[in-house]
């Protein structure tokens, strides 16, 4: 029986380490400079201006128009960065730089939840801040339900075809002539295995054998038989489930009284 080695995932490279860690670096600081300097503006009333002809009735805070300006364009600098590096990472990293999306909405939501609905300046709530609160929230974490119900939906479930994709894969190659040995008689010196001597998969194979030995008058094919050692094997070490272990058991059995 032949075995194919597994299959290792490529070493990333350098330069797409360091341009991820950059770019998802960079839209952290972004996203902080812009809740920072939005906050800062809703510390004084939410409106501020500076410049210009006519008198100013509210100064903006210092810095807070550069940390909007400089968040603002950074994101688009650092979100193409972080996105060239988790591309070249491959999944699941090429999706990380999407969550800088629920990043910026969730932190901008929450300062007008915060100013609106849990501590507005009036002691009462604050429709001009709670509305765009709430729709920013919504904005932030409503692809991210949509992307795990997606996940979720997508998962495999256990079927004819799953079983018959796994009947193909623990089919040998060769097939040999079939060979029964009886077992060999337990020496009295020899120590008591722990626990019982075969597992209830086991016996389901056994049981499995037999019925088709009984079936076919002559020697059943080596294909069969290896491949239920197989799928008691793969059950065993947990690589299938009870569902698809039974379902790859009788699809197996299926083409063999087929032939």
């Amino acid at each position: 029986m032949n075995t194919r080695p597994a299959k290792t995932a490529p070493t990333p490279s350098l330069r797409s380490v360091v341009l991820f860690a950059i770019g998802v670096a960079g839209l952290a600081m972004c996203i902080t400079l812009l809740y920072l300097g939005m906050r800062s503006v809703m510390d004084i009333g939410g409106q501020c201006a500076d410049g210009g002809p006519y008198v100013i009735a509210q100064h903006c805070p210092d810095g807070a128009a550069a940390a909007m300006i400089i968040g603002m364009f950074g994101l688009f600098l650092f979100g193409g960065i972080a996105l060239w590096g988790g591309v070249s990472l491959g999944d699941p990293w090429a999706e990380v730089p999407l969550l800088g999306w629920t990043g910026l909405f969730g932190t901008l939501g929450w300062n007008f939840l915060d100013y609106g609905v849990f501590n507005p300046p009036a002691e009462q709530v604050e429709w001009g801040f709670a509305i765009p609160g709430v729709l920013f929230e919504i904005m932030a974490f409503a692809p991210v339900v949509i992307a795990l119900w997606a996940m979720v939906s997508a998962r495999p479930r256990p079927s004819a075809r799953v079983a018959a994709g796994i009947v193909r894969q623990v089919r040998p190659i060769r097939p040999n002539t079939l060979s029964i040995r009886e077992p060999e008689p337990a020496s009295p010196e020899a120590e008591a295995p722990e626990g019982p001597s075969l597992t209830d998969e086991r016996r389901s194979m056994d049981g499995a054998l037999a019925a088709v030995v009984a079936r076919r008058s002559a020697a059943p094919s080596e294909s069969v038989v290896a491949g239920l050692e197989r799928l008691s094997g793969l059950h065993d070490r947990g690589s299938l489930t009870d569902e698809e272990f039974e379902a790859a058991k009788q699809a197996l059995l299926h083409e063999e009284d087929a032939r």
